[in-house]
């Protein structure tokens, strides 16, 4: 880290919390602007990190630390949450395990298997993720038009009762697999061959929010740092922050996530958006987006100072 090493944190400007003792964290962020998420005014504390977790929020400005983040006058925010993305069998790959162009957005944790589609099969598809090891947390949604064909292929009928009894069953396997919901794409093949009673079957057999029915709340997150980049007085950045951050994590109920707070995990992105801007370009198109400089999933950094690490601290969550 940039001073890497037991070292002092300059003291925040705004006190909530005065250690009794000198503490001592794994990594301490000082001097940054931090939101916590949930659309409150910025303030200005230093946030100390152990393990995974945030522990404390407040001045810590006699606190000793393994590592450091100056954030300069940045903003600090929890690490932003993309609710509709395709990146799972992609990060797969050798090249791709870190999700880098995900990171350089600020992205911490994806929402997978959208539209109905992905892997049937969510155990292997875990196992298949954690073994290759992931740069960000991924939650893992279960397709409906993905268990349709597994259970009917790719044929335009209803379903026999034995047929829609297995895709049940198949739902349920699923949440006991972690799964955050059920998508469909009714639009898609084989999601367009189904009637409303099939998909409502198979949406009370997860007995969860279904990310269709939420996404009038939940435009999708697909490029963060166009979000972040100023377009007038349309909303304030604390509120643009909360639609990455605390909303999506309580809408499909992923825990201590999208807030910063002490006992929340440490998924955090540091920022500035006078700079947010996008380099990639159809001829390359995973040059990382500008703007973010710092970003830490699950207490481990995976950015400092605008350069990743090699770190592949993201976790597979489960509902």
């Amino acid at each position: 880290m940039r001073k890497s090493l037991a070292f002092l944190c300059v003291a925040a400007v705004a006190a909530t919390v005065e250690p009794a003792q000198q503490a001592h964290f794994d990594v301490l962020i000082c001097n940054g602007r931090v939101m916590d998420g949930a659309a409150n005014p910025w303030r200005r504390p230093d946030l100390g990190i152990t393990a995974d977790r945030i522990v404390a929020v407040g001045r810590l400005g006699n606190a000793i630390a393994s590592g450091t983040i100056d954030a300069g006058d940045r903003f600090v925010a929890p690490g932003f949450i993309d609710v509709h993305s395709h990146a799972a069998e992609g990060i797969r790959s050798p090249a791709l395990h870190q999700a880098q162009p995900l990171l350089a957005q600020g992205v911490t944790t994806f929402v997978a298997n959208p539209d109905g589609g992905g892997r049937a099969d969510l155990a292997a598809q875990r196992a298949a993720i954690e073994a290759a090891g992931t740069g960000p947390n991924i939650a893992l949604l279960i397709g409906h038009g993905s268990v349709r064909s597994a259970v009917m292929g790719g044929t335009d009928r209803a379903p026999t009762a034995q047929e829609l009894q297995k895709m049940k069953d198949f739902v349920r396997r699923s949440r006991a697999d972690g799964a955050f919901g059920l998508s469909s794409g009714l639009f898609y093949v084989p999601g367009s061959f189904a009637k409303t009673e099939e998909v409502m079957a198979a949406r009370r057999s997860c007995r969860s929010t279904c990310p269709k029915t939420t996404s009038a709340r939940l435009r999708r997150v697909r490029a963060p740092p166009r979000r972040l980049r100023p377009r007038g007085n349309v909303v304030s950045l604390e509120f643009a922050v909360r639609s990455m951050t605390s909303l999506p994590a309580t809408v499909f109920g992923i825990a201590d996530r999208g807030v910063i707070r002490s006992g929340a995990f440490a998924d955090i992105v540091v920022f500035d958006p006078a700079t947010i801007r996008d380099t990639a370009t159809y001829a390359e198109p995973q040059i990382p987006a500008a703007g973010v400089s710092d970003v830490l999933v699950n207490g481990v950094p995976v950015r400092l100072d605008g350069k990743f690490t090699a770190a592949l601290p993201g976790r597979v969550l489960r509902k």
